[in-house]
């Protein structure tokens, strides 16, 4: 006679790992969205682009090699209903596309730039990549928004700690760290957009007409779909550790990181003011 009692404790024990699966699925899910959510709305306030270290100081001439550290990119796939869900397929072809144009970026100002992938695939830089985050985080809350000191930032210095140990095991002078994210509407997003911007546009030429019946004179606003965004941020530090370049990106422009053509545009507008080396 089969063991019910086992067999039912079975499943609640089946149903418990898979409610916990699920939950771990969804706290991760949610966690990217939050840290997504996180970066748009602290540059929200902000220019587009902003080129310069918090120091003010402009890369040194003796730095020569800089390593680029595996770029923390997170692409979205935003449904009809604007939901954004992570595509790590996406993702991953962005981080390398990022990696391949940056080194190409840093061959224009005559640097050298040296992927930490194509040196050593085993080490580890996720610890290092997430307190650069949280720097990051505390130059803009100076540079932007409401209580920003721009004029005072000359006398400003941001740090993440010796990075020696780094230098020396990649033979390099500095290392770049670049993260970010991008979205792409589906085609049912799209759709739903365009939709919103004609009844808009309708409702706008409605009012428009009805003013100028009642009071004479009146324009309209023509509406449009808002392109979806792209957010990069590209931090470069010194073996002491001191930030010496700061630099971050955020437009509707509609940039796909995950193709090459798209990467390199993206690339362009977060080194653009870099410094070029002189010929030695």
């Amino acid at each position: 006679m089969p063991d019910f009692c086992n067999q039912n404790t079975q499943k609640q024990q089946a149903r418990k790992r898979c409610a916990l699966k699920n939950r771990t699925s969804w706290v991760t899910t949610l966690s990217i969205i939050c840290e997504l959510s996180f970066l748009i709305i602290l540059s929200s306030c902000a220019s587009k682009t902003i080129g310069y270290g918090p120091s003010l100081s402009p890369i040194d001439q003796n730095i020569q090699k800089i390593a680029i550290v595996k770029p923390d990119i997170c692409s979205f796939d935003v449904s009809g209903g604007g939901i954004p869900e992570f595509r790590i397929d996406w993702s991953t072809e962005a981080e390398k596309n990022i990696s391949d144009v940056m080194m190409a970026q840093l061959k224009k100002f005559r640097y050298e730039g040296i992927g930490i992938s194509n040196i050593d695939s085993t080490l580890r830089t996720d610890t290092l990549t997430s307190f650069v985050k949280h720097v990051s985080a505390a130059i803009s809350s100076n540079l932007f928004g409401e209580g920003a000191f721009l004029p005072q930032i000359d006398s400003f210095s941001y740090s993440v700690g010796s990075l020696s140990g780094f230098c020396d095991y990649l033979d390099v002078n500095a290392l770049m760290f670049v993260f970010g994210a991008d979205e792409h509407y589906s085609e049912l997003r799209k759709d739903v957009l365009k939709r919103s911007a004609s009844l808009k546009t309708a409702k706008s030429m409605f009012w428009s007409i009805l003013t100028s019946i009642l009071l004479g004179g009146a324009t309209y606003r023509t509406y449009t779909m808002k392109p979806e965004q792209t957010f990069l941020c590209c931090i470069v530090a010194d073996r002491s550790g001191n930030i010496i370049w700061f630099k971050r990106y955020l437009s509707a422009d509609g940039l796909n990181l995950s193709l090459r053509s798209d990467a390199e545009k993206a690339a362009e507008k977060i080194v653009a003011g870099f410094n070029r080396r002189k010929k030695q």
